[in-house]
């Protein structure tokens, strides 16, 4: 039979969905060289206030000295692994999460706790780039266990280029996860809460349980995207306001957004950002930094002002937003990837992006793959045989 289109078998709301789901794969692809080239550049000497001659008055060798030692010190920076951190209460995901987005081979557990102390994995792209993941031991197995965990789960948090905290979609009690949080800040330093909070990237998992209505599979040729219908997304970004809400918002005084910036910010412009958002903005190399709690708020007010840096805007709010997805569907995985992205420093970006070099097909699953993930089957009680089974049925 003929495949139907996305337009004849979805309603206006639900395609809107996929498009924005599978369009974002492609964002993420045009964003890493992006990134990658402003990486580079804040790898070069800046002269600016520096206590340096100008070039004309300068020693042309001591010049070029500069230069090839930076240039060097990039390329070291680069062949150094890309450290990540993932932890979250046993059950989560972890490992499946790191499978899904990275093509690693972690051992998955579906009873006991897998990971029983933290654990290094080490992964080497198509090139040769390594990247170390640790995969933490889930937290709220016992008191005592968290407690030797905590101190562990801080050094490498805060040791590591990003760090990922996971959290079930559905988990309807957050209070353990609160009470880890506040432990890895207590008694740390300003700087060290900062830092810390600055790094995380919180995910929501397991997305896909939220199944009613069912998830749509668009196909395209052999492969498609799954994509939340409009019931289900607004139930995911629900559960993404109230995790924001227990867990980041708490500690709106420690938090710091920071994003790359291809343009030039003014004093007069950083004054009025900071009087627009109510926060702090500064410049730091090619960095815009904003000192607070970027809302939504927040963030309509700069994209009313300055309607022509909107991209800058989303990608601070989005430092602060939890993040839903499936490592089952494999959504949302650019977006996880992308807010990792933005929060890595220059001399992590290209070594990540070695890694991921494949990321604008992350979203597409087979659809041979696909008919095993979600499955229904019509049983004719009468003739006491099925009628149709999504795994066995043709689709031309």
């Amino acid at each position: 039979m003929r495949t139907p289109s996305v337009r004849q078998i979805m309603p206006g709301s639900n395609r809107e969905m996929v498009r924005k789901h599978t369009g974002s794969s492609l964002a993420l692809a045009a964003e890493v060289p992006r990134r990658c080239n402003l990486g580079r550049d804040s790898g070069r000497p800046c002269t600016r206030g520096a206590n340096l001659r100008s070039p004309r008055e300068s020693n042309k060798e001591e010049l070029e000295a500069i230069g090839a030692e930076v240039a060097t010190r990039y390329r070291d920076l680069r062949k150094r692994p890309l450290s990540v951190a993932i932890m979250g209460q046993t059950g989560v995901g972890k490992s499946s999460l790191l499978n899904a987005m990275f093509a690693a081979n972690l051992e998955v557990g579906h009873a006991r706790p897998t990971t029983k102390q933290p654990t290094p994995l080490s992964v080497r792209s198509n090139e040769g780039h390594e990247i170390i993941f640790w995969d933490l031991p889930g937290i709220g197995e016992s008191e005592s266990a968290d407690a030797g965990y905590l101190d562990v789960y801080a050094d490498l948090l805060l040791g590591c280029d990003v760090a990922i905290w996971a959290c079930h979609v559905d988990n309807r009690s957050t209070l353990q996860d609160v009470r880890t949080l506040d432990a890895l800040l207590s008694g740390r330093s300003i700087d060290q809460r900062r830092l810390l909070l600055s790094r995380l990237t919180f995910i929501l998992t397991k997305a896909d349980v939220l199944s009613n209505p069912s998830w749509i599979y668009a196909l395209d040729g052999n492969s498609g995207t799954f994509a939340p219908p409009k019931a289900v997304t607004g139930r995911l970004e629900e559960r993404e306001r109230y995790f924001e809400e227990v867990l980041l918002a708490p500690h709106y005084q420690e938090l710091v957004s920071r994003t790359y910036v291809t343009g030039r910010f003014s004093g007069r412009k950083l004054s009025i950002l900071s009087e627009v958002a109510g926060h702090r903005l500064e410049i730091e190399g090619r960095e815009l930094i904003c000192h607070g709690y970027v809302t939504d708020q927040v963030e309509k007010r700069l994209l009313a002002r300055f309607p022509d840096t909107s991209e800058v805007w989303q990608r601070l709010r989005e430092n602060h937003r939890v993040i839903s997805c499936s490592s089952i569907f494999n959504y949302d995985l650019t977006r996880v990837l992308a807010a990792i992205l933005n929060k890595l420093g220059w001399e992590s970006v290209a070594r990540f992006a070695d890694v991921i070099e494949k990321t604008e097909n992350i979203s597409d699953i087979p659809f041979d793959t696909a008919r095993h993930l979600s499955n229904i089957v019509v049983w004719d009680r009468r003739t006491e045989r099925p009628i149709y089974d999504l795994k066995t049925a043709e689709i031309r």
